[in-house]
């Protein structure tokens, strides 16, 4: 199968991403590219398989970011030094 190269914008619009994404991703070093004189061009086939193993790699990486016990920061027990006093 002949390579199919894209430019950043094209690629950006197939993969449904923005372009600074994939400028992220080439910076990263998640997706690989051929750079031609000053331009970057991507070959369609090897950017979804970098992708497909940088998914398998990492498959709950979300979860990854969770409070710590399962409780969010946000509802933790407040200090007692936070709590208001004085008259009602």
């Amino acid at each position: 199968m002949k390579p199919t190269f894209l430019s950043v914008k094209e690629l950006a619009t197939v993969l449904g991403m923005s372009v600074d994404s994939i400028y992220r991703a080439y910076r990263k070093g998640d997706i690989p590219a051929a750079q031609i004189c000053r331009t970057l061009r991507f070959d369609l086939g090897k950017v979804q398989r970098a992708m497909e193993m940088k998914a398998k790699a990492m498959p709950n990486s979300r979860c990854s970011r969770s409070a710590t016990g399962g409780e969010s920061r946000r509802r933790a027990a407040t200090s007692p030094r936070s709590v208001r006093r004085g008259r009602s």
